[in-house]
């Protein structure tokens, strides 16, 4: 059996890592507005932060050392896998099920992050990509998790196997008979 895991929000702790990129920001004085027009302007391409902070430096001045922080908080990726996502992928891998890691974001931030996550080793594939996961030549035969309602529904035209919507943060709701709604991998271990 092959399963789609999806990585921000569903495997890493997204929002505590901005948390602590907006707290950096805030600490060398860079003006949020201008950070999140950076932002925007770049959103095409994907979240990376040091093409957002190359960009905020065209308007505003800050101290460089918040790369050096910034590279320090990239090493330590680790510490921001949810606490159930190890011992998840060891059941899976247990199970002989292909692990396939599909993400969208910036490839270069993206791959750094997944790398110093310590998590790849468990996947057989990583996949990452600015499309919608529903616009790829992939195999649908096969079971999605996902946090974003809109990578699901674009799935769900390719007919995949099955669809879950893992709701970590008490987002809104899905409803849609079609996608399965669970809150931890811990719930999804008792299903598989």
């Amino acid at each position: 059996m092959k399963i789609y895991l999806d990585f921000d929000r569903t495997l890493f702790d997204t929002n505590t890592f901005l948390d602590e990129i907006y707290k950096l920001i805030n600490k060398y004085d860079i003006s949020k507005n201008i950070f999140e027009e950076s932002k925007i302007k770049l959103k095409e391409k994907g979240f990376n932060i040091y093409w957002i902070l190359n960009e905020v430096k065209k308007k505003c001045h800050f101290d460089k050392e918040i790369y050096d922080e910034i590279n320090e908080l990239m090493k330590n990726s680790f510490i921001f896998i949810y606490a159930d996502v190890i011992d998840f992928l060891k059941k899976l891998k247990e199970k002989h099920y292909e692990i396939i890691l599909l993400t969208k974001g910036n490839k270069e931030f993206q791959q750094r992050k997944i790398d110093y996550s310590k998590v790849k080793d468990y996947f057989d594939d990583i996949i990452i990509t600015l499309k919608h996961k529903g616009d790829l030549e992939i195999d649908y035969q096969a079971i999605f998790i996902d946090d974003c309602e809109k990578e699901l529904l674009s799935i769900m035209k390719n007919n995949p196997k099955r669809l879950i919507y893992i709701n970590r943060h008490n987002r809104k709701e899905i409803n849609d008979s079609r996608i399965m709604t669970i809150y931890s991998l811990k719930e999804l271990e008792e299903i598989l």
